[in-house]
């Protein structure tokens, strides 16, 4: 209420004495030095206070560690199609797809506060090695993979089976900030680069129903799709507190990457039955590709969060309890021939890779 009243007063003499400011140079001086006044005045509320957790007499470092508990889903991993035949033709049918197991993560990760503006600096590690696997001996089954130019009078299967592994390791380095946009609501938007490494492995094993002239027994199919990309990623961390060191948090993040994709196809088809072979035989064929591509990856988490100090302030622990989900756009590049009459009819970029799951998640300043 002062300040407004020397302010009103001010601004009053001011408006007094304006014709007079050029002929006395002390009044000039005083009119300089009250708008400074008034600039440094309002400068203190421009900007949102910090709000992360300060330590005393600590050494600015926090430490993470995060276990998760997640299940993949990928499309294009169809491995058998089912009919049912009658003599009207294909009434109906069914396709067989992969049953994800569910899979132990982890994430860990180091950072430093900056004593500058109170930002910081993170480093991060995330790694998954989830599985997948089917069979089936369902009759009517015809095979979705593999190289079916080289067998174009093929029977129906009698048993189809599949597996499939994924290796995927995740490094991302933040610069952040964490403000208090108001006494219950912070928010930490942070830019920064993500690198990604993703090993998939895909096999199948066809058996064939009673071979009959210019057929195989068993074909075996092996493709391999290996990625690696280097991009920007950014994002923003809320956390609404509600009372006595509880919270709720939501984060969400993108990031563009430019990657390399490896691919690789390896048929084997064995037990050749023909009249005209002096006994079984095989056939081994090999496909290759390499292509680069600009791909996103989209990041979700929402649970609850609890925080304290402890040691006169010279120690915060912080735990999360929640679930995430992060979508990995256009990772299954396997290809595959779809026609015995046309070599260069091939599909790719068959879908994108999602994993979702719940987090523990724990947090130590020091």
């Amino acid at each position: 209420m002062l300040r407004i009243i020397f302010i009103f007063f001010a601004f009053t003499a001011i408006g007094m004495r304006t014709a007079q400011a050029d002929e006395n140079p002390s009044q000039a001086a005083f009119e300089k030095r009250l708008q400074e006044f008034e600039k440094k005045s309002t400068a203190s509320y421009s900007y949102n206070p910090p709000g992360r957790a300060e330590v005393r007499k600590g050494y600015n470092l926090f430490l993470t560690a995060d276990l998760l508990y997640l299940s993949p889903k990928e499309n294009g991993l169809e491995y058998a199609v089912q009919v049912d035949l009658d003599h009207r033709g294909i009434t109906e049918g069914s396709i067989h797809d992969l049953h994800y197991d569910w899979e132990l993560g982890v994430r860990v990760g180091l950072g430093y506060n900056v004593p500058h503006d109170q930002w910081d600096i993170y480093l991060n590690w995330f790694r998954v090695y989830p599985n997948a696997h089917a069979e089936t001996t369902s009759p009517d089954l015809f095979p979705v993979w593999g190289t079916t130019f080289l067998t174009p009078f093929q029977n129906k299967l009698e048993k189809a089976d599949a597996h499939w592994n994924l290796r995927l390791d995740q490094i991302d380095l933040e610069l952040g900030r964490e403000s208090l946009v108001s006494r219950w609501l912070s928010i930490r938007p942070h830019l920064g680069l993500r690198t990604l490494w993703i090993r998939q492995h895909y096999s199948m094993e066809y058996h064939f129903e009673k071979p009959i002239f210019l057929n195989f027994a068993k074909e075996k199919v092996s493709l391999r799709n290996r990625y690696w990309g280097l991009g920007m990623c950014g994002g923003i961390d809320t956390q609404w507190a509600l009372k006595d060191g509880w919270s709720v948090y939501g984060n969400a993040a993108f990031s563009l990457l430019y990657g390399e994709f490896h691919l690789h196809e390896r048929d084997f088809q064995s037990d050749f039955h023909s009249p005209f072979a002096f006994g079984p035989t095989h056939f081994k064929a090999d496909f290759e590709n390499h292509l680069h591509l600009v791909s996103g990856i989209f990041d979700l988490a929402a649970g609850i969060a609890w925080d304290r100090m402890f040691d006169d302030d010279q120690l915060h622990l912080g735990l999360r309890l929640g679930w995430e989900q992060h979508l990995y756009f256009a990772q299954n590049q396997l290809f595959r021939m779809q026609k015995f009459e046309n070599f260069s009819n091939v599909i790719a970029n068959q879908g994108d890779l999602t994993l979702q799951g719940f987090v523990l998640s724990g947090r130590v300043d020091f």
